[in-house]
């Protein structure tokens, strides 16, 4: 097992251009966002606005701080994400998914 600080995430720009991710891990290491296999990785979201479509890959949504927010997927519509909440599984290709604060 390896220690991950805080001062190890990289930070990268969202596909889309919208905001920040601050990676924490990713496969295989070094691997940018067409070539990899998984990413765990932390964003802050502070306003409501699309995903960037990452064709072929399935994305887990879960909250760690803050007011929650609701997510619009064509598959749930009105899923609430909140801290304590169960996650949201939804494909990487939706591009019609939109946040909106709680």
């Amino acid at each position: 097992m390896r220690l991950i600080r805080a001062t190890d995430y990289t930070c990268r720009p969202w596909k889309n251009g919208g905001g920040v991710t601050f990676e924490i891990a990713t496969d295989p290491v070094g691997a940018d966002m067409d070539n990899f296999n998984w990413r765990l990785f932390m964003a802050e979201v502070d306003r409501a606005e699309p995903f960037s479509q990452l064709t072929e890959i399935d994305r887990i949504l879960f909250a760690i701080a803050g007011n929650g927010m609701k997510l619009s997927v064509e598959t749930a519509p009105g899923t609430i994400v909140g801290c304590g909440s169960d996650p949201a599984c939804f494909q990487g290709a939706a591009i019609f998914i939109r946040l909106s604060q709680q």
